[in-house]
């Protein structure tokens, strides 16, 4: 037999079980007859359709997940930055409005995308997979539990840097919700001039102060016995001011690449302009967006496609039989939600004056 094939003895599965740890299930990877790639070979057919579900189910839920906030994607992102660069006076985009417009959306593609990808794979058979019944672990599913659990108390407590990053992730939502949420002013109108206070503005204060806060919890908010503890040990004045964050680590693991992948995006937009088609700009650009972020067909159409492919649970022809119907999933669901609760949210029956001075502007 062509190939290396891995198999687990009776003594060391009993061993493993003793020792609390999972028993291995025999997996042979066997080359191809013309010696290119290794396969995977599965127990049960049931077992590898059950890998290519639940694979998929993460990238697209990855992709799905996205569309909800104007961050979650690039595409979001340039559209919003173009948009609202373009448009100054329309005032509304932003976080709250695209959260109530996207939200819907989000929930209900991940509800069919799941009846698709489990009719796709695993039949139509749903009682068994929806079924309430309590059944008798078993003795695998116990070793499971216990091993999951073994491994989260390992985890330990929450500590001081990620209780901080913690609290100014929630604090950096509310804040850009709350920025102007259209249906009562925002914390912007505080100030005198408009336009100076944008989503970009909390990302650098918050990002700033990670800078600014030590890493570790200052002596003045220690209790007495930590505090004694703390100087028994003889930290260095150096140490207990570090930063969250430093400049070389974040020039290390900074994603320049991201950087320059989006800042190009900009430039790209940047240079498309629309036509003067006396319909509101967003009743085209806010599906052309989000439709675009549908790219789940290749493993080249996103990254999590490409992290997913990497495991070689799936083929593309897999690939692209499972993201054709997820991509007609989103494409109905997002013009379902542009014609019912986008136009009231948005007001897309009527041309607005915003669009309408710019293009004055334009022709003129």
């Amino acid at each position: 037999m062509n190939g290396l094939t891995m198999k687990v003895s009776a003594s060391s599965i009993g061993k493993r079980q003793n020792d609390g740890y999972l028993p291995q299930r025999e997996i042979c990877i066997v080359e191809s007859q013309n010696n290119q790639k290794p396969e995977l070979r599965y127990l049960t057919k049931n077992d590898h359709m059950i890998c290519k579900c639940l694979s998929l189910s993460i990238t697209y839920a990855a992709t799905i997940g996205g569309l909800i906030t104007i961050t979650g994607t690039s595409t979001n992102l340039i559209f919003a930055e173009q948009f609202n660069s373009r448009y100054p006076e329309a005032q509304v985009i932003n976080f709250g409005t695209w959260f109530v417009f996207s939200f819907p959306i989000a929930l209900i593609m991940l509800f069919l995308t799941w009846i698709w990808l489990h009719c796709l794979f695993l039949g139509c058979n749903f009682r068994e997979t929806c079924s309430l019944s309590k059944k008798r672990k078993t003795k695998r599913e116990e070793m499971s539990e216990k091993r999951i659990q073994e491994e989260y108390e390992k985890l330990g407590p929450v500590s001081y840097p990620e209780l901080v990053t913690g609290i100014f992730f929630v604090l950096m939502t509310l804040l850009w919700f709350t920025r102007e949420p259209g249906f009562v002013p925002g914390w912007t109108a505080l100030f005198e001039k408009k336009g100076y206070r944008t989503d970009a503005t909390v990302s650098l204060l918050l990002a700033f102060l990670l800078f600014l806060i030590p890493s570790k919890v200052p002596r003045l908010f220690q209790a007495g016995k930590e505090k004694a503890e703390s100087n028994a040990e003889n930290e260095k004045e150096s140490d207990a001011l570090t930063p969250m964050i430093t400049w070389k680590d974040f020039q290390k693991l900074m994603p320049w690449e991201i950087v320059i992948l989006v800042g190009g995006g900009y430039a790209l937009a940047a240079g498309c302009k629309s036509e003067t088609l006396q319909i509101n700009p967003l009743y085209t650009l806010i599906p052309a967006t989000m439709c675009v972020s549908f790219g789940v067909m290749l493993p080249v159409g996103n990254p999590p496609n490409a992290i997913v492919f990497s495991y070689k649970h799936l083929q593309i022809s897999d690939m692209v039989k499972a993201g054709f119907g997820v991509n007609l999933i989103g494409v109905v669901v997002v013009m379902l939600a542009i014609m019912t609760w986008g136009e009231p949210l948005f007001q897309l029956s009527e041309f607005p004056d915003w669009a309408m001075t710019l293009n004055a502007t334009d022709s003129s």
